[in-house]
């Protein structure tokens, strides 16, 4: 399998999702895009009157539910999803029935299928003939790949299907349709402009002639740990796996060839341990306008994912894509972080189409952002409905790191507390952490235009509390909204440990010459030379009373 050099985008790397992996990483990224380019940020629980007025679900915790407004308009989203995106295409675009119909209406390519109620085992096993295997049976509604089984080649497997879907999954309507054979796509499209757009290859393995399938298994898994979307979607070893790779005529114990690609799993879905490669600039620009197509079908559906296969067999594969299924609040991580290729920056195309007059800002504060779970502490302790997150400063950014030397490392406690009023009159954020008990290094993000008055300032500061900055560069790592000092209570206790050794040295010191002069007051010599100490006593005595006689 070739390598594909991997790059995120570099604003939103580093610590920056550090605590919104997972389920709030979507909202997240959206919000600190807004947030990034001066947009009031709240942060609202379900019992939000503008929130109930939209669709939405899973939100009885915080953290998926925000505005952005600036002193013209208010927008409120749910996760990547805005208030533009109206709610009959929320309910459209989620139903795989509607959906198909809709994109059939508009002339838009998407398998031909048919719905059915479950119970209807015959007729659904008739259609099946008439459509002709390979087919795929699903729930109308659902997602993640729940209940999906694709590529069924007879009516054997067909049947079993259905029980499945009636007796496992409790399905009542199913749509069947035909088997597309191809590589399936992800594409996000907003405001009729495809953004980004990731190829989805089911869960696999590929051997190095070393390691056992169960072994590199928990190697990918290590690998997906790393990636902010991944983390929380580990390839799964379960019996459905084992039943998978059994098929293919392996264990987990077996040892595959070296570059020999084994897949877990016929389902592409990410969270089911799917790799996502990005293939936005690769894309044919036929496949692109099926996507910008699809997302026109369902009125009101300005922003979303559409799910798509490209269709192996066809030789004009420009024109050979097939719409799966729309997503009208789909998850972006994937885009973003990709597990391969280029991430596509899909929040900042959001916040262009809601937000079109902060495109000039979208480059000015894009190392700094805020602690999500901080900003959402107060709705997970119940003491508030609504938390407004600080407004950032419109203007550009810069982010440096000093370097300082303290001269008087007992200082360390003034010198923390006067760069922290320092920074708070300057509104500048960043973390100030001791590398040894004499030097500190400041992170800072700081507006351009005080800088000159902060050194100066620093400079000043540094002649008061005995410390000099020894150097400064730019920082390109990421910095949190605030200011904290880091790890000074260690270096604290540290000093205090030191001072503490220094005086026990001292202190033992000084017994022995205690001990060793009571030794000699003591001894025999002492006592002999005593009347000699006397008379030389009295000698030096005469001597400075005739120098002062003079």
């Amino acid at each position: 399998m070739n390598t594909i050099e991997t790059k995120w985008p570099p604003h939103l790397c580093g610590n920056v999702v550090d605590t919104a992996k997972g389920w709030n990483l979507d909202a997240y990224l959206v919000a600190l895009e807004g947030w990034r380019r001066g947009l009031n940020l709240g942060w609202h629980t379900k019992d939000n009157e503008s929130i109930k007025q939209m669709e939405t679900w899973f939100v009885d915790e915080p953290g998926r539910l925000f505005s952005l407004s600036n002193d013209s308009k208010t927008h409120f989203f749910f996760r990547t999803r805005g208030d533009k995106v109206t709610n009959e295409a929320v309910i459209q675009g989620s139903n795989k029935l509607i959906t198909k119909s809709l994109l059939m209406e508009n002339n838009v390519p998407t398998p031909v299928g048919g719905n059915f109620n479950i119970q209807l085992k015959d007729e659904i096993i008739n259609y099946a003939h008439k459509i002709k295997y390979p087919v795929v049976i699903k729930p109308v509604d659902g997602s993640f790949g729940r209940g999906v089984f694709s590529n069924i080649l007879n009516d054997t497997e067909l049947e079993t299907a259905i029980n499945s879907l009636r007796e496992v999954y409790n399905e009542t309507d199913i749509i069947i349709e035909k088997y597309i054979k191809g590589n399936e796509y992800r594409i996000y499209v907003v405001d009729d402009k495809v953004v980004a757009a990731i190829n989805r290859v089911p869960a696999n393995i590929v051997g190095d002639g070393v390691h056992t399938i169960e072994q590199l298994i928990s190697n990918k898994n290590e690998q997906r740990a790393l990636n902010p979307r991944l983390y929380s979607c580990p390839i799964k070893v379960d019996m459905y796996l084992h039943n998978f790779i059994n098929k293919l005529g392996y264990k987990l114990s077996d040892i595959p060839d070296k570059e020999a690609v084994i897949y877990l799993n016929n389902k592409s879905n990410i969270s089911l341990g799917g790799d996502s490669i990005d293939v936005l600039d690769e894309l044919p620009s036929g496949i692109k306008q099926i996507a910008v197509n699809g997302l026109r079908s369902v009125p009101g559906l300005k922003h979303g994912a559409i799910d798509l296969i490209i269709d192996e067999n066809d030789e004009n594969p420009d024109q050979a894509g097939y719409i799966i299924e729309l997503n009208p609040t789909a998850q972006i991580g994937s885009l973003v972080y990709p597990m391969h290729g280029y991430g596509r920056d899909v929040p900042s195309a959001i916040i262009d189409y809601y937000f079109p007059e902060t495109k000039s800002k979208k480059h000015c504060n894009r190392r700094i952002y805020f602690d999500f779970d901080a900003s959402i502490a107060p709705l997970l302790k119940q003491t508030a409905n609504t938390v407004t997150v600080r407004r950032n400063v419109n203007s550009d950014t810069l982010t440096y790191e000093f370097i300082i030397r303290l001269y008087e490392i007992d200082n360390q406690n003034l010198i923390d507390r006067a760069l922290k009023r320092t920074a708070l009159r300057y509104d500048i954020s960043g973390t100030t952490e001791y590398t040894s008990r004499d030097e500190l290094v400041m992170n800072l993000a700081i507006n351009k235009d005080i800088m000159e008055s902060f050194e100066l300032d620093l400079k000043a500061m540094g002649k008061l509390h005995h410390f000099k900055v020894l150097n400064k560069r730019e920082c390109l790592q990421p910095i949190k909204h605030g200011f904290e000092v880091k790890d000074a209570k260690r270096f604290y206790i540290d000093n205090l440990r030191h001072n503490t050794m220094e005086i026990n040295v001292a202190l033992k010191k000084k017994q022995k010459l205690e001990k060793r002069y009571q030794q000699m007051l003591s001894s025999n010599s002492w006592k002999v030379t005593t009347p000699l100490r006397k008379v030389t006593g009295l000698i030096k005595g005469f001597k400075k009373g005739d120098k002062s006689g003079l």
